[in-house]
């Protein structure tokens, strides 16, 4: 596949994430320690900012726990 490709299947991806994030219901997302300030500025990025840690899985070079869209807020 053409790598403009994979950056549009990437990005759809991304943006599905993000739709998913949105859509959690506030108990969980306060499990998983985000607050809904960083939730909805994740969500209002647009379909072409693409974090550059998952621009990394383009490469391969990602690993598991850099492919996440949002990073947990520590509470301690």
């Amino acid at each position: 596949m053409p790598p403009i490709l994979h950056r549009l299947a990437l990005a759809l991806r991304v943006a599905a994430e993000r739709r998913h994030l949105a859509s959690l219901d506030p108990h969980i997302a306060t499990d998983l320690g985000l607050s809904r300030a960083a939730i909805d500025h994740e969500a209002r990025r647009t379909f072409w900012d693409i974090p550059a840690a998952r621009m990394a899985e383009l490469d391969g070079d990602a690993a598991p726990s850099q492919r996440t869209a949002l990073r947990p807020r520590h509470t301690r």
